[in-house]
């Protein structure tokens, strides 16, 4: 029986070491060559010491539970012990599986962000590989409980009291924490508790420092407009799409004929415009505030009364007396967006996922027995099907007594992986049916073909969709007056760099995204193709301009027929990769922190595939840019740190 436990407990700290060496190699490398060095020898202390932390604590705890006197009492521990037990589970789950197929292993935002999100994360993966969802929580689980019974029958051995346990197993728990942070004396850890393993945790961002100097270069706040009379009447309709890409207008045949008859028939189709990062919970947020998804270092946040916030779409066009709705596929709780969306006395009308009583969509590939439960409102965290989003969309205006005076931001999934086709839908491109179980960014390359055209025929449908939107716009007599903005916040990753889909580095095909703006019938707008490079905070400044409305001093983006032509975009991400970014075009840096720190240049215009990585070659060029890119974020970093700097200046520009 000894052995038996031994055997159990160690499995975990073995099988770590093992993915840890797995993970290392380009850094043992680099440190030790073949041999045994130092660092290393840190790092094997690191993880032991983590992992006996973590045992002597789970142990302490468990005889806690065994002393209480009443079952009453002794239940939370076990529980607690036990979900303690599959969190460390979980969480190794996710640094092996991240760890083995990609090479990199969850940065410390990742896991905060996992761990915030976790009433979500698991509905989203229900819906895209239910059956291996499922399969994993179950084994977790009952590991879990039995891990968690071999530690209590020893512990009930033990004489020692409870509340001296509880005291001690939180000592412990405390070091275990120590051991895998990033200010121990050891960077790189061993454990994949709550960090990475093997990978510089949080690095030092040498480049970026906190520069008082840099207030000088700060504009004051200037009083806010008084809001007056525009003229004319134009309903406004805005909508996000998930991961549109610039090119598909390009392709022939085009998969989207309606949208491409509107950027060659009086629309202004943007060549260059760029997201502000490469995922939806701080690019979608960024495009409705017109703000740098860039607040600090670490994972930005959307508190609900946070000073710096600013003013959105929704707030400005409320201001001048347009009634004003949010209606989207998706769960805006994903990443807390709702605080800075669902706001009281800007938004008239929120509609998100999780109001939606009927069906949410699922990956039919893997649709079995009990997962038909699911479909019955069990995952309604995850997404609307879009064209019933649409049929909400045209409800609500239709309710409206002004149907002149609306303003009415969307947000669609269907071109979301693993790409939804409506009902009625047609697959014109084969094959397409991803295999079972294909996780979102880790899915192999040799998938590549059949992903690509699951997500060309969900991209053709929605064209379908918003065809038939805009007939029903055109039955009412508002399409003609209407201004409508269509964004991809993201684009999508098909290996062109090794990954799929987003959220990871700022490559074009992720950054670079569809957009197009269909002014009013009357607008004096010029029409045709924008060529000149765009950031999407861009694209909200101008639908203001375009009304007579006065842009907000809040907005960090410029009226794009007003914009300096010189002037650069930026990026950031945080969340598979961490990353900042810019483009003076034809050029384009990208810096690493995560999981690899790395400058990266290229030129646009001779390798629009990103494949030659200039940083070395053209030195000079990257140094004058990477400083320029370094300020940029310098200054957010001082006039987000303080309220006397975000409340009596505008954002940096």
């Amino acid at each position: 029986m000894f052995v038996t436990r031994l055997f159990a407990f160690a499995g975990l700290p073995v099988f770590n070491f093992a993915v840890a060496y797995y993970v290392s190699g380009e850094y043992r490398a680099e440190t030790c060559g073949d041999g045994i060095c130092w660092p290393l020898a840190v790092i094997a202390a690191n993880g032991l010491l983590t992992w006996a932390a973590i045992y002597f604590g789970l142990f302490l705890l468990a005889i806690a539970a065994v002393r209480m006197p009443w079952f009453v009492l002794r239940a939370p521990l076990y529980a607690l012990l036990a979900g303690l037990v599959m969190i460390l589970l979980l969480q190794c789950l996710l640094s092996w599986y991240m760890g083995i197929t990609g090479g990199m292993l969850p940065s410390a935002d990742m896991v905060v962000f996992v761990i915030s999100n976790a009433a979500r994360i698991p509905q989203h993966l229900l819906q895209t590989a239910p059956a291996m969802t499922l399969g994993v929580v179950f084994f977790t689980l009952m590991f879990s409980l039995g891990l968690a019974a071999m530690i209590v029958g020893p512990a009930g051995r033990v004489k020692l009291p409870a509340a001296a346990s509880i005291l001690v197993f939180w000592i412990a728990a405390a070091l275990g924490t120590y051991f895998t942070a990033p200010h121990a004396e050891a960077k790189f850890s061993a454990l994949a508790f709550n960090k990475m393993l093997l990978v510089k945790v949080d690095p030092r961002f040498d480049d970026y420092k906190m520069d008082a100097s840099l207030e000088k270069t700060f504009v004051k706040r200037s009083p806010p407009a008084v809001p007056g009379k525009i003229g004319g009447n134009h309903p406004v309709i805005v909508i996000l799409v998930e991961s549109l890409r610039r090119d598909l207008i390009e392709m022939e045949p085009t998969p989207i004929p309606f949208l491409r008859s509107l950027a060659e028939g009086g629309g202004i189709f943007f060549d260059k415009a760029y997201a502000t990062a490469s995922h939806s919970n701080y690019a979608d947020v960024a495009f409705w505030y017109s703000r740098y998804p860039m607040r600090s270092l670490g994972l930005q946040l959307y508190l609900p009364e946070a000073d710096y916030r600013g003013t959105s779409l929704f707030k400005l066009m409320k201001q001048y007396g347009y009634a004003t709705g949010y209606i989207s596929s998706q769960n805006e709780l994903w990443g807390d967006m709702i605080n800075w969306l669902r706001v009281p006395g800007e938004v008239d009308y929120f509609y998100h996922s999780e109001n939606f009583d009927g069906e949410t969509w699922l990956n039919k590939d893997d649709e079995k027995g009990i997962i038909k439960l699911i479909r019955e409102g069990v995952a309604t965290a995850g997404k609307i099907e879009d064209s019933r989003t649409l049929d909400i969309a045209t409800r609500w205006i239709d309710s409206l007594k002004n149907q002149d005076r609306f303003f009415l931001g969307m947000n669609l999934q269907n071109t979301h992986f693993t790409y939804v086709i409506p009902p009625g839908g047609v697959t014109p491109y084969q094959p397409s049916e991803i295999e079972s179980g294909a996780l979102y960014y880790f899915w192999p390359k040799a998938l590549k073909q059949v992903v690509r055209n699951r997500y060309l025929n969900a991209v053709h449908n929605l064209d379908r969709l918003l065809a038939a939107f805009a007939a029903r716009l055109k039955a009412r007599n508002l399409w003609d007056n209407a201004l409508v903005v269509i964004v991809g916040d993201s684009g999508e990753a098909f290996h062109e760099h090794g990954v799929g889909n987003h959220s990871g580095a700022m490559y074009d095909e992720v950054m670079r995204t569809f957009v197009l703006i269909k002014p009013p019938k009357n607008s004096p707008v010029q029409r045709g193709i924008h060529k000149a490079t765009v950031s999407h905070l861009d694209i909200t400044a101008t639908i203001p301009r375009i009304l007579g409305i006065p842009v907000p001093a809040s907005f960090q983006g410029h009226p794009v027929f007003q914009r300096d032509k010189t002037k650069a975009v930026f990026m950031h991400t945080n969340a598979i990769v961490q990353q900042n970014g810019m483009v003076r075009w034809p050029w384009k840096i990208l810096k690493s922190s995560y999981p690899f720190k790395q400058v990266e240049l290229y030129n646009l215009e001779q390798d629009p595939g990103e494949t030659r990585n200039l940083a070395i070659t053209e030195a000079a060029k990257t140094r004058r840019l990477s400083e320029e890119l370094d300020l940029w974020v310098n200054r957010h970093l001082l006039y987000y740190s303080a309220p006397k700097y975000y409340n009596v200046y505008n954002p940096p520009t």
